[in-house]
């Protein structure tokens, strides 16, 4: 109709007009002139008002159909869109206005939530309207009404808890306060899988919100269950399975002679000067010549001599070899570097200050030469010959021993159960150090349809979301193993034991000396044996991993396949994690601009970070 200011200008001026048959006209056509003026205020009220009461019905629903990603309490859900609706239609409005939060309804495989609003509107030429349309409708209270249906849940979540359980988690935040960080992220990580599971208790769609649970410190376990998984080192094919294994020097009767593993020259040959040989290596793996069955790590934790002091194997996994280890590339066994390796700490050389693990005595007393110590380390026959003692260290540490690394509880692969998520979030426990990009890779592992882990969805599954959650409370950490002395030549491994085996490589038989697989795939940085060294490789490992996971089915629109929200929990300004956490993150999907990055001081600035992660991946849920 126009704006009624307009049409009556345009009236006014019609009407000062007084020659020739244009008073004539006016005059017949001045009644039709005023109706119209009247229909177009009239019209306009109706319409602005109606547009008013939709977009407040709409407000209305959609702040109920984010609480509905937590709680499905029907009252609840009515009192929050009762609130959101009269706080935008207005407060004075509350005496006439009906407003009705209708519930959820399953409508052709969908969950829909409704609201609906009524209101009269009175208007001021309704009696002249109610003439002209012949009394069909009651122009003087004008009827509104507002119907507003969204779409909950037709995104299904998949979401992947990785959280440092480094030592450092024992301590209490500098923010004050009674409990551990372990224990305050333990309630906030716990309150996160109960609003999501809780709320999809009685949904009839599948697996409609999965959660998984990756514990990490210096190691991730994967679970001793699956020891005899196909993508599972069992034959002891991987490139890096034996480097602190010498086989072929397993003899009856003899110290030397065999097939050797050479780190840089694979599998050599050489004749024992005496005794039998109890190995042979087939041209793929070693086997036990009177068994034929494989020599493995496994075959050491199921065989050892003292296997009931040292236990079997835990669970834990070392990262992989030639930069695979910030991949998920599929395990599969026509590629051995693929596979994954348990972990298996060595016996150290016997030496009093820099034998960190040394768990056996070989009696043969501290080594006088890089060769000497690396081939007592390597010794095979110590595990299951009585000639060697076991031996408790001098600190009495409980982390001695092949499982030494081994300090986190197992993972909890996609589930939807959520006492299965709480228990495995109650059982953690502070140890260790820190490696951010091995618990990184494995949350990512647990997030996709690909081996090891087959739980997820497909990336071209329509409406499903993927989200991996990443808190630490430090910087990445690898060890130097100087038995509380600064670091010196004797500590011939350069570092302790871990999820990248050890600081320093040496070529069987040798002295010469080359870093180790801490630097697999990494560029730019000193090679060297240096904490700081260390940590820049891990660092870079961890902005590698980030941007793959990002782009694993990264949307054609930009948007990242995998939601990555990061935490940086009780850091001090300027500590280089934060900036790595920072640019970790995934971009926010409404303002870009913003990081999907949290800076959290206290307790209670945790718990404000996990609330709004929760709301954000509610809102993600919603579709008008």
């Amino acid at each position: 109709m126009g704006d009624p200011v307009q049409i009556f200008s345009r009236i006014i001026r019609f009407r000062r007009e007084e020659t020739g048959n244009v008073a004539v006209v006016f005059g017949l056509t001045l009644p039709v002139l005023a109706l119209c003026f009247a229909t177009a205020v009239d019209l306009s009220g109706i319409y602005g008002a109606n547009r008013s009461l939709q977009q407040a019905a709409d407000v209305a629903a959609l702040a109920a159909g984010r609480e509905y990603g937590r709680t499905q309490d029907a009252d609840y859900l009515k009192s929050v869109s009762e609130a959101f609706f009269f706080h935008n239609a207005g407060e004075e409005t509350r005496g006439t206005t009906q407003f009705s939060y209708d519930g959820v309804f399953r409508e052709d495989g969908l969950t829909i939530l409704k609201v609906t609003a009524r209101r009269q509107l009175p208007t001021f030429f309704g009696d002249a309207l109610m003439w002209v349309t012949g009394g069909t409708l009651d122009w003087r209270q004008f009827p509104l009404y507002a119907k507003s249906e969204i779409v909950v849940q037709n995104r299904s979540i998949e979401l992947a808890l990785v959280l440092d359980n480094s030592g450092s988690m024992q301590d209490r935040p500098r923010s004050g306060g009674t409990k551990s960080k372990i224990d305050i992220i333990k309630d906030a990580a716990e309150d996160l899988a109960e609003q999501f599971l809780s709320a999809d208790k009685g949904s009839t769609e599948e697996f409609p919100v999965q959660f998984a649970v990756v514990p990490f410190s210096s190691s991730v376990n994967v679970g001793p269950q699956y020891k005899n998984a196909d993508w599972m080192d069992t034959q002891g094919r991987s490139p890096i399975h034996h480097e602190n294994l010498d086989w072929g020097g397993w003899l009856s009767g003899a110290t030397s002679g065999g097939w050797e593993w050479i780190r840089d020259r694979g599998w050599v040959y050489t004749s024992p000067s005496s005794g039998t040989p109890l190995a042979r290596y087939n041209g793929s793996y070693w086997t036990r010549i009177t068994t034929g069955e494989p020599l493995t790590r496994f075959y050491v934790y199921d065989n050892a001599r003292y296997k009931s002091q040292f236990g079997t194997w835990r669970g834990c996994v070392e990262a992989r070899p030639n930069g695979l280890a910030a991949t998920d590339t599929e395990p599969v066994s026509s590629k051995p570097e693929t596979l994954f390796v348990p972990t298996f700490a060595p016996d150290e050389y016997d030496d009093s200050a820099y034998g960190w693990n040394d768990y056996l005595d070989s009696g043969s007393g501290s080594p006088d030469s890089a060769k000497e110590a690396m081939a007592e380390q390597a010794k095979v026959a110590k595990y299951f010959d009585s000639g060697y003692s076991i031996t408790t260290p001098s600190s009495n540490r409980s982390d001695w021993g092949p499982n030494s690394t081994c300090a986190t509880t197992p993972i909890t692969p996609l589930t939807k159960t959520l006492k299965t998520v709480t228990d495995a979030i109650d059982v953690m426990d502070a140890q260790g150090a820190t490696n951010i990009p091995h618990g990184l890779a494995w949350g990512w592992r647990l997030l996709t349809a690909r081996p090891p882990f087959t739980e997820g969805r497909s990336h071209d599954e329509p409406d499903n979301l993927k989200v991996l959650v990443l808190m630490t409370d430090g910087n990445n950490t690898y060890n130097l193993n100087s038995g509380g002395r600064p670091l010196e030549i004797r500590d011939y491994n350069r570092s302790t034991y871990g999820s990248y085996g050890y600081g320093a490589a040496y070529s069987h038989g040798s002295s010469t000396r080359k870093p180790g697989r801490i630097y697999d795939g990494t560029t730019g940085n000193a090679k060297d044996y240096s904490v700081d060294s260390y940590v820049a490789a891990m660092d870079q490992n961890v902005a590698k991993v980030c941007e793959n996971v990002k782009a694993d089915g990264r949307k054609p629109g930009g948007t990242d396949g995998i939601l990555i929200f990061t935490i940086a929990f009780d850091l001090r300004d300027g500590e280089p994690v934060k900036k790595l956490m920072e640019d970790c993150a995934s971009n926010g999907l409404i303002d870009a601009s913003e990081k999907l990055y949290y800076d959290a001081q206290s307790q209670e600035e945790l718990a404000a970070a996990f609330q709004s992660i929760t709301e954000q991946i509610s809102s993600l849920r919603i579709a008008r």
